[in-house]
C-alpha cells in the first residue's frame, strides 16, 4: 500500500493507473469506424455551408438596410457633390493596418454615368510625388506633364535635393482640388505647390497651372456681424484683397522667370526683404516676355528700412503693361503700418535694370517710382526703352525719385 509508479523496485509490487473514458453527448453516438466516413462527408459539405451562410448574412443585411431606409429620403448625387470612395483591401494603406479607413476622400463628383455610377475627380497627388522622387536622382532629370492631359494634385511639398539640371516640364493641365470644400482637412490651404531644397531647377513648358480660384473669390471677404447678428458678406473679387502674383523671398539667386500673364494683384514683386531688421539677398534674377493686366502693381522690389544684404543684378525686359497702377517701383521704406519709425540700415539695392516696359498706367500713381534710403541709396540702375501712356490721355505725371543713382536713362516716354 502506499506506492506509486514512481517508487517502483526491486520485488516491490507495481500500482498500473488506468484511463476511464466516458462518452460525451458530441461522441457517445459515434463509433470509431464510422468516424473518419462522417469527417469526410462534413469537409465535402464545407463550402455548401459557408456558401449559406454567405447567403444568410446578406440577406439579413438588406433587411437592416430596408429598415434604416425607410427613415432616410432618396436623394441621388450631383456632379459637385463630395462622395468618399470605398477602399478595397490590395489597395489599403499597409502602415495602418487593420485599423485604416476603408474610405479615402473625399472626391467631387465630375460626371454622372447612369444605373448608381459616377466618375470622380482623380487625386494625382501620389503619382506625382513618386515621379518628381525618381526623377530627382538623374542629373538633367525631366518631370513631364504630357499635352492634353490634366492632373489634380493635392497641396504638396516637392523636396530636394536633386541632382543638377532638373526641369518640370508643364506641357498639359496642373491644378488644384476644386474649391475649398474639396481640400482635406488635414492640407494647408494657405499653399498649394511648394518646391524645398531645390537648386537649378527650371519649371517651363505651354501648359496651363490653373489655380480653379472661382470658389475661392466666390467666398465673403469678412463675413461682419451687423444688427441683430445679421452677417454682411460681400465677394472678393477686387485687386485690393488679391496678392502677389509672383514673389521672391530672400536667398533666391538664378531665377528666370518669362512668359507670365498676370491679373489682377500686387504684380511681380522681389521682396518684402529684410524685416525686424534681418539679413535677405536676392540675386541674379531676370523678368521677361511678361503681360501684367489691371493690377495695383506692376514689377517691384521692396524693402523694410533696419534690414541688411543685397538685392543686385535683377532685369526686367520686355513686359507690357495694361492700366497698371504702379508699373515700376523700387520702395525702401515697405511698411504695413503707418507708425514705421526710420532706421539708418537697409537692404543694399543696385545694379537694376528696367528695359522695354511699355503700355498704360493709371494715373492716380506716377509710372515710376524710386523711393529709396536716405542711408543706403539704390544704385546703377538703368532704364532703357520705357513707354507708359496714361490711360485717359491727360494729366500726365512725372516719375517719382528719391535717392535713387540712375546713370542711363534714355529712349524713356511716360506720356
Amino acid at each position: 500500500m502506499g506506492e506509486s509508479p514512481f517508487a517502483m523496485t526491486y520485488g516491490t509490487e507495481a500500482v498500473i493507473p488506468l484511463e476511464v473514458g466516458i462518452p460525451g453527448i458530441r461522441t457517445q453516438g459515434v463509433e470509431n469506424g464510422t468516424n473518419d466516413v462522417l469527417l469526410a462527408r462534413d469537409l465535402d459539405l464545407l463550402e455548401e455551408r459557408k456558401e449559406r451562410a454567405t447567403i444568410q448574412l446578406a440577406a439579413y443585411q438588406q433587411q437592416l438596410a430596408r429598415a434604416y431606409n425607410k427613415r432616410v429620403n432618396p436623394r441621388e448625387f450631383q456632379v459637385g457633390d463630395l462622395v468618399l470612395r470605398k477602399v478595397i483591401g490590395n489597395k489599403k494603406d499597409p502602415k495602418k493596418g487593420k485599423l485604416g479607413p476603408n474610405w479615402e476622400g473625399p472626391y467631387g463628383i465630375t460626371s454622372i454615368l447612369g444605373n448608381g455610377a459616377y466618375r470622380l475627380e482623380d487625386n494625382d497627388t501620389e503619382a506625382f510625388k513618386t515621379a518628381w522622387d525618381m526623377a530627382c536622382l538623374y542629373e538633367s532629370g525631366v518631370l513631364l506633364v504630357p499635352f492634353s492631359y490634366s492632373f489634380m494634385i493635392q497641396s504638396t511639398i516637392f523636396t530636394g535635393p536633386c541632382q543638377s539640371g532638373f526641369v518640370f516640364q508643364v506641357d498639359g493641365i496642373l491644378m488644384p482640388p476644386d474649391g475649398p470644400d474639396l481640400w482635406p482637412d488635414s492640407n494647408s490651404k494657405n499653399q498649394w505647390l511648394i518646391f524645398y531644397r531645390i537648386n537649378e531647377i527650371s519649371l517651363q513648358g505651354g501648359g496651363l497651372i490653373d489655380r480653379r480660384g472661382k470658389k475661392w473669390w466666390d467666398l465673403p471677404c469678412n463675413p461682419h456681424k451687423g444688427a441683430n447678428r445679421t452677417t454682411l458678406s460681400g465677394p472678393c473679387d477686387s485687386p485690393i484683397v488679391s496678392d502677389d502674383c509672383v514673389s521672391i523671398g530672400s536667398g533666391y539667386y538664378d531665377v528666370d522667370i518669362r512668359n507670365l500673364t498676370c491679373g489682377s494683384g500686387h504684380g511681380i514683386s522681389i521682396g518684402s526683404l529684410g524685416n525686424h531688421n534681418t539679413r535677405a539677398c536676392v540675386s541674379n534674377v531676370m523678368v521677361r516676355d511678361t503681360v501684367i493686366k489691371q493690377s495695383d502693381n506692376g514689377v517691384r522690389i521692396k524693402t523694410w528700412q533696419g534690414g541688411h544684404g543685397a538685392v543686385s543684378g535683377i532685369m526686367f525686359s520686355n513686359v507690357h503693361m495694361e492700366n497698371v497702377r504702379n508699373p515700376i517701383m523700387i520702395d525702401q521704406f515697405y511698411c504695413l503700418s503707418k507708425d514705421c519709425s526710420n532706421q539708418t540700415t537697409a537692404v543694399f539695392v543696385s545694379d537694376i535694370i528696367y528695359t522695354n516696359i511699355k503700355g498704360t498706367y493709371d494715373i492716380r500713381a506716377p509710372p515710376m517710382r524710386f523711393a529709396c534710403s536716405d542711408s543706403v541709396p539704390s544704385t546703377n540702375i538703368t532704364l532703357s526703352d520705357i513707354e507708359l501712356l496714361s490711360t485717359i490721355g491727360e494729366m500726365v505725371l512725372d516719375p517719382f525719385c528719391w535717392n535713387a543713382h540712375v546713370p542711363v536713362w534714355h529712349s524713356l516716354f511716360s506720356t
